[in-house]
């Protein structure tokens, strides 16, 4: 769906209201901004390239996509497809829930793991003294194993 047919689909909503028995994020939070047709102007404002908060992002990307508000529509919106775009545009800004992927891919291009640990320690779970040689077999260690599951790590090393 273009952005000139999400604003018409928008601007047609009449407020009735009729999605709001439908919706599960609104009937479970009671949140006005959790409700389809205030997501609808979250949407436009984004569109439009209008300042939005972090709790309509938050709205946005909140909505279930189960499509139930569509369904009810009697104007015809097609609700979850808008909001879908309304994320699409949100990415393109690089706004949503992007913190943590963004903080992972940060510590691997600055530590060389995503866990955020000290590079140093990668190998803090090896034994003091381990035998060094010539060997058929390659153990490779990940940082998974190395930062999270260090107990792992050494168990698989002493087979």
């Amino acid at each position: 769906m273009e952005i000139r047919e999400a604003i018409k689909q928008i601007d047609s909503c009449t407020n009735c209201g009729a999605c709001l028995d439908v919706c599960q994020t609104y009937a479970s939070t009671k949140e006005a901004i959790l409700s389809p047709v205030r997501r609808l102007c979250t949407a436009r404002k984004i569109f439009q390239g209008e300042e939005v908060n972090a709790a309509e992002i938050d709205s946005i990307y909140n909505c279930l996509k189960c499509g139930r508000c569509n369904a009810i529509c009697p104007a015809g919106i097609d609700i979850a497809g808008i909001l879908h775009q309304a994320q699409v545009k949100l990415l393109s800004q690089e706004l949503g829930p992007l913190r943590n992927p963004n903080r992972i891919m940060d510590w691997i291009r600055e530590l060389d793991n995503a866990f955020g640990s000290d590079p140093a320690k990668r190998w803090s779970w090896l034994p003091e003294e381990f035998p060094t040689g010539e060997s058929d077999t390659l153990l490779y260690i990940g940082c998974s194993a190395s930062f999270a599951h260090p107990q792992a790590a050494n168990a698989s090393y002493r087979l």
